[in-house]
């Protein structure tokens, strides 16, 4: 059985530190709307936080998640 998905996102953040909307859409095979709704989620309980915005050719900025402060610790 696989692991919930907001479970799965944050194993990712954990390993790759930092993570935008695309990369885990791809990496978890789900639309970007299923995965900014899990996003939102686990932002608002302070388990994750958007780190940065990079532009990426014309349009919108693009937003990257990285776990919070809350999760990483002091350490």
């Amino acid at each position: 059985m696989c692991p919930p998905t907001r479970l799965r996102i944050l194993d990712y953040l954990r390993k790759q530190q930092t993570a935008t909307v695309n990369e885990l859409s791809s990496i978890l095979a789900m639309t970007g709307a299923n995965v900014r709704h899990h996003l939102t989620v686990l932002e608002s309980n302070d388990l994750i936080e958007l780190v940065c915005q990079r532009q990426e050719g014309r349009g919108r900025p693009v937003n990257v998640y990285g776990l919070s402060l809350r999760v990483l610790g002091d350490g």
